[in-house]
């Protein structure tokens, strides 16, 4: 739930700026980064490798500051079940970080099953215990919410990577299965997460749209609200569009193959660190001008959904 720190944030730094003297000292604004990772057959090792990797070196860009801290934790999902790749880790150093960065890096590349919306969304919830100031979530997938569940493995169909097949699990409908998925994202967002966003590879217009409808974001309708620590988060508010801030503007990234996820999580992750006040280095700005950025940009993020 956004609380009043990104306001005071925002009114310290550029306070420091306009006076020349130093901002009064304030606990970090606290920002959540969740991660769910599909890890289904269809994926297969090889392409999973690369995105587990890509995202690691989305992480290892995010510079440790004392004006926001961020906590990182990453699960994994399929009909299989789901499990945790990195409980959540406080990134309060450099050493912190690159440990992070190493340790995802080391995880299984392992695919199997098909794909459980649900399963994903439940795992992260569990994953973190008390929520920060700012929840952000984040879905890769590239499959539609599956009908087989726990006892079937998926088969690998991007022509890289480990096959895997075998009988399948137990089947539910449909209407069930989407069902179950949005009762979970909705869980996620009454647990407290502030925007949920997808990328999703090689997905029908059809299954892009379910996903635009399990996704939300915080509204901002009113800067009251946000000092209020009030959660006006909406569910169904994703766009097909591509957005240059995740929170306030929740979209589905259509990504036709897994090397444009590659690409697109590193610039997704470095919009959200810049929302959210933080840095991303390098940071090619002179001295000085960063800190102001972080200012303006805090008053840009309580302002955006008010125009």
């Amino acid at each position: 739930m956004i609380s009043k720190k990104l306001m005071a944030m925002s009114l310290a730094v550029c306070g420091a700026m306009g006076s020349g003297a130093s901002a009064n000292p304030i606990d970090p604004l606290d920002v959540d980064l969740g991660f769910i990772m599909d890890f289904s057959g269809s994926i297969g090792s090889s392409s999973y490798a690369g995105a587990r990797d890509a995202l690691a070196n989305a992480i290892g860009q995010i510079v440790i500051t004392p004006e926001v801290t961020y906590n990182v934790g990453i699960v994994r999902f399929s009909s299989q079940g789901a499990n945790v790749v990195i409980p959540p880790v406080k990134l309060t150093s450099d050493a912190v970080r690159d440990q992070l960065v190493s340790d995802i890096k080391a995880s299984s590349s392992s695919t199997t099953g098909w794909t459980c919306y649900d399963c994903g969304f439940d795992q992260l919830k569990d994953n973190f215990g008390q929520l920060g100031d700012v929840s952000i979530a984040n879905f890769f997938t590239d499959g539609a919410n599956n009908t087989t569940r726990r006892g079937g493995t998926g088969t690998n169909t991007d022509g890289v990577g480990s096959s895997n097949s075998g009988g399948p699990g137990p089947t539910i409908s449909q209407s069930v299965v989407d069902a179950n998925a949005l009762t979970a994202a909705t869980a996620l967002k009454d647990a407290g997460w502030d925007a949920l966003g997808f990328e999703a590879v090689n997905l029908s217009v059809a299954n892009r749209l379910k996903l635009e409808a399990l996704g939300f974001d915080s509204q901002l309708a009113d800067v009251n609200d946000i000092t209020a620590g009030i959660d006006p988060a909406v569910m169904g508010n994703c766009a097909a569009a591509t957005s240059d801030d995740p929170l306030t503007d929740c979209f589905v990234l259509n990504l036709p193959t897994f090397l444009d996820f590659e690409n697109a999580i590193g610039q997704k992750v470095a919009s959200i660190v810049i929302d959210t006040g933080g840095e991303i280095d390098p940071v090619p700005l002179p001295a000085g001008l960063p800190l102001l950025l972080a200012g303006l940009g805090a008053f840009a993020f309580v302002r955006r959904k008010t125009t």
